[in-house]
């Protein structure tokens, strides 16, 4: 908005450079009181377009700090390729607090079932409503994609953040986690104390992920 009231502003002085003659003309014929008549309308109109340009540039760096401050909450599938398990996360990527209102999927997918349980009224981690995500929190679930073949979904996030509600939508891939080529840390020419002390900081932190 700004870029605009600025581009007028260099057209509007590009036409009275342009007619500087005609206009020093119409000024001649001009009595004393109409010159100062028009000369304070033009200052009026300076004072409001500087005024409405200061509103745009102050209500547009409040949109940025926002953004920048706001809490950015997402949801994505991580694999893990040494234990080749794959987790759901809902994480908060920003700077503040979020509270998650709600999540649904647009796909009817049974994941209590990939986790082997029977009990209807378990809720899994894409059913849990109204709980608050600090900056860099995060919540997940294992699921085996492995053994059930889970075409894409999207999964629609709604939370409130600075006063403010937002609805984000993202698309989860099992399929294409799974497709990832990495390196087998035991194949990499370690020695038996290297590959142990691996397999252990894989394991904490398989452990960690479950907490």
């Amino acid at each position: 908005m700004e870029y605009y009231f600025e581009l007028i502003k260099e057209r509007l002085l590009e036409c009275i450079r342009e007619n500087v003659y005609e206009i020093a003309n119409i000024f001649k014929n001009l009595s004393s009181e109409e010159i100062q008549m028009i000369s304070t309308i033009v200052t009026a109109i300076g004072i409001i377009t500087s005024l409405i340009i200061s509103i745009v540039t102050l209500r547009q760096n409040n949109k940025f700090k926002r953004e920048e401050t706001r809490a950015n909450i997402v949801c994505y599938i991580e694999h893990v390729t040494k234990t080749a398990n794959s987790y759901i996360v809902i994480k908060n990527f920003g700077n503040s607090v979020g509270r998650v209102l709600d999540v649904y999927m647009d796909k009817k997918i049974d994941l209590n079932r990939m986790l082997g349980i029977n009990d209807e009224k378990f809720i899994n981690l894409l059913e849990r409503k109204d709980y608050v995500l600090a900056p860099g929190q995060k919540i997940s679930s294992w699921y085996n994609f492995i053994r059930h073949d889970i075409e894409d979904f999207t999964v629609t996030i709604r939370y409130e953040t600075l006063g403010r509600i937002y609805r984000e939508r993202f698309l989860l891939s099992p399929k294409c986690t799974h497709s990832v080529v990495s390196t087998d840390k035991s194949k990499s020419g370690l020695n038996t104390t290297q590959n142990i002390l691996n397999n252990v900081n894989e394991s904490l932190r398989e452990i960690s992920e479950k907490l």
